[in-house]
């Protein structure tokens, strides 16, 4: 019984871009050797015939006259015709060279799309090594692509260009409301805009709308970043206050139903003169000045009489980078806010999978709870289904000339919920391996949201829910522990207001 496959254009296009892009990067490849073959075989010819003094040399063989002068073209029609037909051979036969040479590349994406069916047995599997194939399978496909790779990189430019703008084209048909347009010409219009020029618009044509959510508007900026091969657009409003105001979470531009994400910033201004999560902690002890940062604050059910809550912050904030036990009791000075105390450590952590402690402050430090974690709602655990969709927000010390000037809120994405391998993570004395930690990037690329001073920043959802704590960073991600994890390991509870 044949098998019939129906594909919509851009499931079409799709199945067949990849094969497309490698044709187009063998065919480069095959390219650049037939080139070189025709630019050196008519001097090789040329010589041999000097040697030889025979005929080829006084022009009476075609062949030979076509093969000295491959690279200029010839007056004779005849002449002209057999140096074409040369050059086609040539351009072939390193297409075919090229095609045995990546033959199993080739079939791996051959493999993943719907096409395979060509080359399988009715009722085959689409799982076929190239090895399983059998001889004619393999030539016949090692010919054909030779062939095509002939054909010459600028033809396979070409194609991928316009699948590329025929796909554009595909996905932005879908995104037409068709209630938005009166004619088909507004219709070709709008087809024919730009990302960025719809994007524009639909900030102008939102601008009223935002601006009348709060009064306090420093600027307002457009972007872009890309998820899983998709641009996603978005328009981020920086604040000149605390205050996010209330604004929408999406906006449209007209005659589009795609929603366009926004981003609102608020500008936390000076350190308040409390402990709350973000501020900057100064480890002071054997002549070394350490940095990190302030999680938040918590309780455990039965705290001793002066102390109101316990920070939680990394371990190896408090141990200065060093593998080391951290024992109950232990007194670390400690700077928050330009003041220095001794502070008590709690209960700590620092081996495999785990970098974090409670440390206390001095007695009756401070019982200001009124604006601590004040943006808080609980804690929440994420998964697989969370990754490249969660917005992420923390409040990152920041510093210049070594001391602290102001909290900065910080925005991320969520990458992966679980590393594909265990990370290393490199102390001064030692590397411990970690295998739950969630990787965060910046919105718009794979790159770190955090540096040096870092450690132990909260990050939390748009719904205030705590996710994770800043553990380090390599050069693509920041990387945090579940603070659900933690929470339960030390036996405490986040303080919500």
């Amino acid at each position: 019984m044949e098998t019939i496959f129906l594909f919509s254009v851009e499931t079409a296009i799709d199945s067949v871009l990849p094969i497309v892009i490698l044709v187009f990067a063998l065919s480069m490849i095959s390219e650049r050797f037939s080139n070189f073959t025709k630019l050196w075989l008519p001097a090789l010819f040329r010589s041999i015939s000097a040697i030889e003094g025979t005929k080829r040399a006084k022009g009476s063989n075609k062949v030979g006259i076509a093969l000295m002068q491959l690279d200029n073209k010839q007056v004779d029609k005849n002449l002209e015709a057999v140096r074409l037909r040369w050059i086609l051979a040539i351009s072939v036969f390193w297409g075919i060279i090229i095609a045995v040479a990546f033959r199993k590349e080739i079939w791996n994406i051959l493999n993943g799309s719907p096409l395979s069916g060509m080359f399988l047995s009715s009722g085959a599997t689409k799982m076929k090594t190239w090895e399983c194939l059998n001889s004619f399978t393999q030539c016949w496909i090692v010919i054909g692509f030779g062939v095509l790779f002939s054909f010459g990189s600028k033809f396979w430019h070409d194609l991928l260009d316009l699948l590329l703008f025929t796909k554009n084209v595909r996905r932005r048909v879908d995104d037409i409301d068709p209630s938005a347009f009166s004619s088909a010409d507004e219709i070709r219009q709008y087809l024919l805009t730009t990302n960025s020029v719809l994007l524009e618009n639909a900030l102008e044509e939102n601008r009223a709308l935002l601006k009348s959510q709060a009064n306090h508007i420093k600027f307002i900026k457009t972007g872009h970043k890309v998820i899983n091969g998709i641009t996603r657009h978005y328009i981020s409003i920086y604040l000149e206050g605390p205050d996010p105001g209330t604004f929408p979470k999406f906006v449209f531009a007209a005659g589009s139903k795609t929603p366009i994400e926004v981003n609102v910033i608020p500008d936390l201004g000076q350190i308040k003169p409390h402990v709350s999560l973000g501020d900057a902690m100064d480890v002071l002890g054997n002549g070394v000045d350490s940095q990190g940062t302030v999680c938040c604050k918590v309780v455990r059910s039965n705290m001793p009489d002066g102390i109101n809550y316990y920070i939680l912050t990394c371990s190896h904030v408090i141990t200065q980078k060093e593998v080391r036990s951290l024992n109950s009791g232990e007194q670390v000075e400690i700077g928050i806010d330009g003041t220095t105390n001794d502070f008590t450590v709690v209960q700590g952590y620092l081996k495999n999978n785990f970098d974090y402690c409670l440390v206390s402050p001095p007695e009756d430090y401070d019982d200001d709870q009124a604006t601590n974690n004040r943006i808080l709602d609980g804690i929440r655990s994420v998964n697989a289904s969370d990754e490249d969709r969660l917005t992420l927000k923390a409040f990152l010390p920041s510093f210049s000339n070594g001391s602290l000037d102001n909290s900065t809120l910080k925005t991320a994405t969520l990458r992966k919920v679980r590393p594909d391998q265990p990370l290393i993570v490199k102390y001064k004395n030692e590397e411990l391996k970690f295998d739950k930690l969630y990787a965060i990037s910046e919105p718009e690329a794979e790159l770190p949201v955090t540096k040096e001073g870092d450690s132990g920043a909260l990050f939390y959802d748009e719904n205030g829910k705590a996710v994770g704590m800043v553990i380090g960073s390599d050069n693509k991600f920041t990387y945090l522990m579940s603070i659900v994890d933690i929470t339960n390991n030390l036996d405490c509870d986040i303080i919500m207001t």
